[in-house]
């Protein structure tokens, strides 16, 4: 395996494992470790991003989409290259909360909570779509076995409220 493959493949489980932290962080009210986590989830993901496009699809956006098209079909029968748009917005979507919660951290933590639930809800679709649905393997294992903590941890997190 290829140096190239290999940033692909880590930076991206680096970033779900700080996504899974941060979650957890914030679950669990410890704020600092949350921003922090969250911090270099984005950080590592962008380096996905790049590290994708640059050992993978050779900067092409017609390479990429059609291997996402390739890899939709093959596992729903559909192929489609939707899945890139939507990996741009998940992208933009977690940098961009990233620089909120740095440059107006009370107000980040002011916004209505229906902003957040959107916000981590779409952040979740995406991450078990990479991680579960579209994963296979040790990647797939571990990262049911992620969620499920993360569950555990906000079903106990809500019973204590």
């Amino acid at each position: 395996m290829s140096i190239g493959i290999l940033a692909v493949i880590w930076t991206v489980r680096t970033a779900m494992a700080y996504y899974a932290v941060a979650v957890a962080a914030w679950l669990l009210r410890r704020e600092e470790l949350a921003r922090w986590a969250w911090t270099a989830g984005a950080i590592f993901f962008v380096a996905h991003v790049a590290a994708a496009f640059a050992f993978v699809h050779s900067w092409s956006h017609e390479a990429a989409y059609a291997e996402t098209a390739r890899q939709t079909l093959a596992m729903t029968g559909f192929a489609s290259g939707a899945g890139l748009w939507l990996n741009y917005v998940f992208t933009t979507v977690w940098v961009a909360d990233v620089v909120w919660l740095w440059a107006a951290p009370q107000r980040y933590r002011e916004r209505p909570r229906w902003q957040s639930a959107v916000l981590h809800g779409f952040m979740l679709f995406m991450a078990i779509n990479g991680t579960i649905v579209f994963a296979h393997g040790v990647m797939r294992s571990a990262s049911i076995a992620t969620l499920g903590g993360l569950l555990l941890i906000a079903i106990f997190r809500l019973r204590g409220r």
